[in-house]
């Protein structure tokens, strides 16, 4: 038997953060435990390669079965609105393989199958956590066994749309998943701009304890899962030396919520000699000087923060609970380590007017972040966000919306961003920063890659 998997092309839909091209890391997740039940698999990475969803490409692939993620795994709590250009893809493999078999997993099944199923028509879709559901079904299908009582999938029967109920119970532990099958990916196109090329992504946990109002988690356990530190060393190595690795994302969706594993982490880092930089995402709440120095110490070079707003107003109706003091401190230890700082904002929250933007300014003003990320407050099914605008009749489309952001909202993005990467402070706090060649490399092709490409979408 072969299976396809297939991470799509979706395009710049949105106007999106920080320009990074990752590894699709849930299927090469699936590809190892496909390999472990000797069925040939390959990954097709089309947003890596640039393979255009109308492309002929897709009809001279052949397979038993196709596996199509709507939304990758660092995408999981934030995916793209518009998944319609899948629609394209499974035509086109449908008339070149009109008897295999499609699976479908991702946030947007999962959310809401019907329309998924009605989208694409004939699939198989994977709810929550797909990876040892996904090659379940495809060991049942290779021996030739039903698989239609799988827990956790939706498909069609006689014209109608069944969803069977639960969770694969096997998805408990991530210490049972293999290291994913990085052979398979082409890792030599993978950058982030904010570090450069020899780029992956890794994950350490999943799942996160936290109720902020706005984050997708239909993807993710109740239960906040953690690898062992010597499985995380072990997937290391073979990135950096197989692979040639230097940057590293660990694309936990709260990577400090245990500060005793974090530190044992870090140590274990610094005693393996491995030679690599990392970033990761957290709380700013989760954080302190020791566990900060103890960080840098072990090679990492970027934190990523959710800060959302400067607006007390905002951050209480996100149920942020993180006090802007709080913030500040975050921000002035991290730097004070020697680790630059990224601040993720949103804008168009419910009730936000121009005065929380002007707070929000004046804020980052204090906190001087390195970088800033500012996207558009995107209503996803499933969170209370999107309960509280269905209570107020402004109903929303997950699986076929072409852009989440209106006008008014990208006025506003486009004025936080003017008013931080232009504000002279910043700028010479930047230039003093240059230590060395990769820093001004960094700053030269963030500005080229990411920021005149911003200007001219928010202008247009």
């Amino acid at each position: 038997m072969k299976a396809v998997l297939i991470n799509p092309n979706l395009g710049d839909l949105e106007m999106l953060s920080i320009k990074r091209k990752v590894p699709p890391l849930s299927l090469a997740y699936i590809a190892s435990l496909l390999r472990k039940d000797d069925i040939d698999a390959e990954i097709i990475d089309a947003n890596a390669h640039g393979i255009d969803s109308k492309s002929d490409f897709w009809k001279g692939l052949k397979a038993d079965v196709f596996v199509i993620t709507t939304s990758p795994i660092d995408t999981w709590q934030c995916p793209h609105l518009d998944i319609s250009q899948i629609r394209h893809i499974v035509k086109r493999i449908r008339q070149g393989n009109p008897s295999s078999r499609i699976i479908i997993n991702g946030p947007h099944g999962t959310t809401d199958p019907e329309k998924v199923i009605g989208l694409l028509g004939d699939v198989i879709v994977v709810r929550n956590e797909p990876e040892r559901t996904t090659s379940g079904i495809l060991s049942l299908m290779k021996n030739d066994l039903p698989y239609k009582h799988v827990a956790g999938i939706s498909f069609t029967e006689k014209g109608r749309i069944i969803n069977n109920k639960g969770i694969n119970t096997s998805e408990s532990c991530l210490d049972d998943l293999p290291i994913p099958a990085y052979d398979l990916l082409p890792m030599d196109r993978y950058k982030y701009v904010l570090m450069g090329k020899n780029f992956s992504i890794m994950e350490t946990s999943r799942g996160c304890p936290y109720r902020c109002s706005f984050c997708l988690k239909v993807m993710y356990p109740q239960s906040y899962k953690m690898r062992k530190k010597e499985d995380i060393i072990t997937e290391l190595k073979e990135l950096t030396e197989a692979y040639g690795v230097k940057n590293v994302e660990f694309i936990d969706l709260e990577f400090c919520v245990n500060r005793k594993r974090i530190m044992d982490l870090c140590r274990a880092i610094t005693l393996s000699g491995i030679k690599f930089r990392w970033a990761m995402s957290t709380r700013l709440s989760s954080v302190d000087s020791r566990m900060l120095n103890e960080m840098a110490k072990a090679g990492c070079c970027l934190v990523q923060y959710g800060l959302e707003s400067g607006s007390e107003r905002i951050l209480d109706s996100l149920n942020k609970d993180i006090p802007l003091e709080t913030a500040l401190k975050a921000v002035r230890e991290t730097k004070k380590a020697g680790i630059r700082t990224l601040l993720y904002l949103m804008v168009g929250s419910p009730g936000e007017e121009e005065d929380d933007i002007n707070r929000t300014i004046t804020v980052l003003k204090r906190l001087s972040p390195d970088y800033i990320s500012v996207t558009a407050a995107t209503p996803y099914p499933g969170t209370r966000f999107h309960e509280r605008l269905c209570k107020d009749s402004q109903q929303h489309n997950f699986c076929s919306s072409r852009d989440g952001i209106g006008m008014l909202a990208k006025k506003r993005i486009r004025k936080v961003y003017l008013s931080f990467y232009l504000d002279p402070n910043h700028i010479i706090s930047e230039l003093s920063a240059i230590r060395s060649f990769r820093d001004l490399r960094t700053i030269i092709s963030g500005f080229f890659a990411y920021f005149v490409p911003l200007l001219k979408k928010t202008i247009d």
